[in-house]
């Protein structure tokens, strides 16, 4: 079965037409949705992709999941006769360099000085060169065996280019009438040793979090049922603070509402959210796209999986473009969130070989 989805992966990428392969945390198989247009069964799951905000010029778009080898071989056959077509890459943002990235992290700090935000999401990209031999597909499954505790995909589509990472942010699960969450916040090197300290600084941004999804759940009338943490979440070359959540709704919840009113979080945004969301848009300088957005999988019951896409990179035509970013608040230190972007980048970074190896950027001890 896997071998069948990669190869229809790499027949649409041919024909230069829109699909997502994934593969949720822990799970042992891939699962793959297409442009609903090569369907003709409309039943059936779907995929929804959105970008960070509402105004960026990369729009969202749904896909619909293909369920088991006779369907997948179905549209094998189906587009193997059409005709080769370049894909749509699309333009990849511009890096900045230390003393720019240092120049908006003390913009930042001004504005939680004078009151105006408590934190807000300072997100940059790490530019790579594309390696010589890459192969999307190939490269996808070499970074599906090394995080298997995230969420990891691979997409394209003629709008939006190509994407690919491996996110542990689970914004939430919902089966029925119950959703599970997680607050994840506060970012240090993962240690071998499993034994780390929090500092005050990620132990309020954690906090953060919390507090703005017991709000919104709260808001759309959900009962907290339990509640863990936080606790220590490592994930690839990071960990973080999380906390896990499950919350007991009613049929009269409205989930696109209450998806709406989560994302942005404070994770990715910061808070209060607007004035952290005109921070962001006045000072980061490029579009972030499809990098903290969202990723959602329906399925024909109702039910519900969020995750927010982290980790990840835009493959452009001859270079990709990593995206990274940290929570800036009252106690940040620009050489220290200068690393974690680096720690963070590494998760991408280490599955592009041998653009790896050319990866050579300073680290401040």
């Amino acid at each position: 079965m896997e071998q069948l989805i990669l190869s229809l992966v790499k027949t649409l990428l041919s024909k230069n037409l829109a699909f997502c392969v994934y593969r949720f945390p822990h799970e042992n198989h891939l699962r793959v949705a297409v442009d609903p247009v090569l369907v003709c069964d409309k039943s059936g799951g779907d995929l929804k992709i959105a970008p960070f905000a509402r105004g960026s010029a990369a729009a969202p778009f749904g896909l619909k999941r293909l369920r088991g080898a006779s369907e997948i071989q179905k549209l094998l056959d189906q587009i193997d006769f059409l005709p080769d077509s370049p894909l749509s890459y699309g333009n990849l943002p511009v890096e900045i360099g230390r003393e720019g990235y240092n120049q908006q992290i003390r913009k930042y700090l001004k504005a939680i000085e004078s009151g105006n935000v408590q934190k807000a999401i300072l997100s940059r990209v790490i530019i790579l060169e594309k390696p010589t031999h890459f192969y999307p597909a190939d490269t996808f499954k070499r970074l599906v065996n090394r995080y298997p505790g995230t969420l990891a995909y691979l997409f394209y589509h003629q709008k939006g280019g190509m994407w690919m990472g491996a996110t542990p942010e689970l914004l939430f699960r919902k089966e029925g009438d119950v959703f599970f969450t997680l607050a994840l916040a506060g970012t240090q090197p993962r240690k071998e040793d499993g034994l780390y300290t929090w500092r005050p600084k990620e132990t309020d941004e954690q906090a953060m979090v919390e507090a703005h999804i017991e709000d919104v759940f709260r808001k759309y009338n959900c009962k907290i049922r339990k509640k863990e943490g936080p606790h220590t979440v490592e994930a690839a070359h990071v960990a973080h603070l999380g906390t896990d959540y499950v919350f007991e709704g009613n049929e009269k919840v409205n989930t696109e509402g209450l998806l709406a009113a989560l994302h942005p979080t404070p994770a990715v945004g910061g808070i209060p959210l607007d004035e952290s969301l005109q921070l962001i848009k006045q000072t980061e300088g490029y579009d972030r796209a499809y990098y903290s957005g969202f990723i959602s999988e329906e399925s024909e019951m109702g039910n519900m999986t969020v995750y927010v896409n982290l980790r990840c990179m835009q493959i452009g035509s001859d270079k990709v473009a990593v995206y990274v970013g940290g929570g800036i608040t009252a106690g940040s230190d620009p050489d220290e969130e200068w690393n974690e972007t680096i720690a963070k980048s590494k998760t991408m970074a280490d599955v592009l070989q041998p653009a790896a190896e050319e990866y050579k950027h300073e680290v401040i001890g």
